[in-house]
């Protein structure tokens, strides 16, 4: 049978940690609070001291970062759709407003040239 490890949220950790420094609280009473081995906060802070107390995100944290990145990607994508619709859209005005199709007299003006 496997001994489970009792997870203890980073800033808790640190807090304990700053805690114990500025002497509010004992390592062993901090351990009975915390209902871990007074080893493992040895294990902190000497990991603090040294400067490897490393906060890693939780899962949760990387599923979500996973998911933020994935709504970026469509939302880029979406934003070049819609820049793309919207000179599809100003085309078609163009075309639409050039009455180059058919000279009548409403546009023969457009067409006329001056003779220098």
């Amino acid at each position: 049978m496997s001994k489970k490890f009792k997870k203890i949220d980073p800033e808790v950790r640190k807090n304990t940690i700053l805690r114990i420094e500025r002497k509010e609280i004992g390592v062993m009473d901090a351990a009975r609070e915390l209902g871990i081995s007074p080893h493992t906060i040895t294990k902190w802070m000497s990991r603090w001291r040294d400067g490897n107390f490393i906060e890693r995100p939780s899962a949760r944290e990387k599923a979500l970062e996973k998911e933020v990145e994935k709504l970026k990607t469509t939302v880029g994508g979406l934003y070049h759709y819609i820049e793309q619709l919207k000179k599809t859209a100003e085309s078609k005005q163009r075309m639409k407003n050039a009455n180059t199709s058919v000279i009548t007299a409403d546009n023969l003006s457009q067409f006329v040239k001056r003779v220098k």
